[in-house]
């Protein structure tokens, strides 16, 4: 298959997967996020072994997986917003800036159309991350614009709460705070990341209060 490393594997894929679009793309994310996950999982190993060097040079491999993950599902289909949010977050992590700012661009967009819908919310969340991470693809700041998008999430997932009890219809604000947390404490120049150039600690520091609720 074109979009596999050779030797490699996809879970649930076979030839019928080509009529369900949107199958294949998933299963990337799915390998991506996987990747994602164990290479949190070593950094706080690392972290309890006094910076073990065997455990980070496997965190730093597990990113540049997920990395490549991302970067196939998005490549598969540009209109999946989500993938390329992941897809540019890891370059700018990785490489300290995004070589395709045509890219940015691409994701922006497909993200903007889907803000149209009224029953839509996963979108707003990959637009403020898209603009926490505009100036590794050329452009501004807009800290402003990455605000209200998580002002419309918020009140878009939490439209969808039942009660106050319903504590699981907020999961999606869960995620995505864990997700400007990562840049805050993880994802620092300090750590080596973003090629120890400038990182988003402070920027995402900024924007996580949007996400207490």
């Amino acid at each position: 298959m074109e979009f596999l490393p050779r030797g490699s594997s996809l879970p649930g894929y076979d030839e019928r997967s080509r009529l369900r679009p949107g199958v294949l793309e998933e299963n990337f994310g799915l390998l991506g996020s996987a990747e994602k996950r164990r290479a949190e999982l070593l950094y706080l190993r690392s972290g309890r072994n006094k910076g073990s060097k065997p455990y980070w040079k496997e965190m730093m491999a597990a990113l540049r997986k997920a990395h490549q993950w991302y970067a196939k599902g998005y490549r598969h289909n540009m209109s999946q917003h989500w993938h390329g949010v992941q897809q540019l977050s890891l370059e700018a992590v990785l490489k300290g800036r995004i070589k395709r700012p045509g890219q940015w661009e691409a994701a922006l967009q497909a993200a903007e159309f889907d803000c149209e819908s009224k029953a839509e919310f996963w979108a707003f969340g990959s637009l403020a991350e898209l603009w926490l991470l505009a100036p590794f693809a050329g452009r501004s700041e807009a800290d402003e614009k990455a605000a209200h998008a998580l002002e419309e999430f918020v009140d878009r997932v939490k439209s969808r709460q039942k009660s106050p009890e319903d504590l699981d219809s907020l999961f999606p604000v869960e995620s995505t705070r864990r997700q400007l947390a990562r840049y805050v404490e993880w994802w620092t120049v300090e750590k080596g990341f973003f090629s120890k150039s400038s990182d988003l600690a402070e920027r995402a520091s900024a924007l996580l209060p949007i996400l207490e609720v």
